[in-house]
C-alpha cells in the first residue's frame, strides 16, 4: 500500500514537471512568433525553425496531462479495491 502510494505520488510530481516544461518550451515558441509578427524582422526564420521546440513542448504537456488522468485513474481502483 505504502509502495503504491509512492509510485503514484512519484507520477503526480512527474506529471507536474511534464507539464511545466512543455508549457514553457511551446510558450516560448509563441512568445518568439507573437514577437516575429509584431516587430516584422527581416528575418523569420524562427517560424521555421523553433517548430521542433514546439512540438515537443505541446507532446510533453499532453503526456503530463495523460500521466496525471492516469495516477488519478489508479488512485480511485485502489480505493475501490481497499476493504473497509
Amino acid at each position: 500500500m505504502a509502495v503504491q502510494r509512492l509510485l503514484r505520488g512519484t507520477g503526480y510530481a512527474l506529471s507536474a514537471v511534464l507539464v511545466v516544461v512543455g508549457g514553457f518550451l511551446a510558450g516560448l515558441y509563441f512568445v518568439g512568433v507573437a514577437e516575429i509578427f509584431v516587430e516584422q524582422p527581416p528575418d523569420r526564420s524562427w517560424l521555421f525553425w523553433g517548430l521542433p521546440l514546439a512540438f515537443i513542448g505541446l507532446g510533453l504537456l499532453v503526456s503530463g496531462v495523460v500521466l496525471a488522468i492516469a495516477m488519478r485513474s489508479v488512485g480511485r481502483k485502489e480505493r475501490k479495491a481497499a476493504p473497509p
